[in-house]
């Protein structure tokens, strides 16, 4: 159903240009335990080590650099490292910093998915969420220049990705965008369909999930909406969406990437039926948000991996 499925590629897939950020050092206190890949700043080069590291500490700094590079040899070939046309702009980008504490995240007692939160119902307008008891603080950005979001302890958490160096990304934007308009027009949706944690609009999502531990996948569609989806997933706007979220995932939290594809890979190894939504996407669904208006309410998907993105 997807698009990769019938040799379609779109220029995003095969070559994508990010501003490439320096980040932040790491934190040597991760967010997740050692056996989970955490945030991390993108590039895999080795360690310096540093003189006044102890030897313990070296060590520790070797051994992850060796888990490093065992994840990225058991990836395939085309996944172990960006494109060097997604790197040759390496500049120093400034991170924009939280007060945030990843580790106090709420999470499930097992520590795999993330807790619910009370519904919202209501939107809110710039003013509000910049007062108290809110007191969110706006950043001006010119929805271009990438810039990492980190906590307090400098862990990349988050990311504006910005958009490809491409003039012609604007007609990329414009065609996806008609595209869902007109999948909206033609799906036929259910009172439940319109109405959800994410807001009063209708939204459809397509791939592969497992929720609720069911033995199959359980995104099933009627066939008008599966057709519909299967079209969207094959419309090269979306799939340069797509090719450009992937990249940029890569970029800002290589390590959790390499880990979404490799465990991912291992599922549809096992399950020839399943199939990818976009060739080399780190994720196995997507929801279509349908408008004429889609602002979302604060929800959560506490379904998704908790240290995940």
């Amino acid at each position: 159903m997807a698009g990769e499925d019938e040799g379609i590629e779109s220029k995003d897939e095969r070559e994508i240009e990010i501003e490439t950020p320096s980040f932040p050092s790491p934190s040597p206190n991760p967010l997740a335990c050692p056996s989970q890949p955490t945030s991390q700043p993108a590039f895999n080069a080795a360690p310096s080590l540093r003189p006044d590291l102890t030897r313990k500490q070296r060590y520790a700094k070797e051994s992850r650099a060796r888990r490093r590079a065992a994840r990225q040899e058991s990836l395939p070939s085309e996944d172990r490292r960006l494109k060097s046309v997604a790197k040759k702009k390496q500049t120093n980008l400034e991170a924009l910093p939280t007060p945030m504490d990843t580790e106090e995240l709420s999470a499930t007692s097992t520590g795999w998915t993330g807790m619910r939160i009370v519904k919202e119902t209501e939107t809110y307008t710039l003013a509000e969420v910049t007062r108290a008891p809110h007191n969110l603080r706006h950043v001006q950005w010119d929805g271009k220049t990438p810039r990492p979001i980190v906590d307090g302890q400098d862990r990349i958490i988050a990311a504006l990705a910005g958009q490809p160096n491409d003039p012609q990304w604007d007609g990329v934007s414009d065609g996806a965008a008609d595209a869902v308009r007109n999948a909206g027009e033609a799906c036929s949706f259910t009172p439940n369909q319109g109405k959800h944690r994410r807001g009063p609009f209708p939204a459809l999502a397509t791939g592969v999930s497992f929720g609720g531990g069911q033995q199959a996948s359980n995104l099933l569609n009627s066939t008008i909406n599966a057709l519909v989806l299967a079209s969207l997933l094959a419309n090269i706007s979306i799939q340069q969406l797509a090719g450009f979220a992937s990249t940029a995932y890569n970029v800002f939290a290589p390590t959790l990437f390499a880990y979404y594809i490799i465990e991912l890979g291992k599922l549809y190894d096992s399950n020839p039926n399943l199939k990818r939504n976009f060739r080399k996407s780190p994720w196995p669904a997507a929801t279509f948000n349908f408008g004429p208006w889609t602002i979302t309410l604060p929800h959560t998907d506490p379904g998704n991996l908790a240290f995940g993105w």
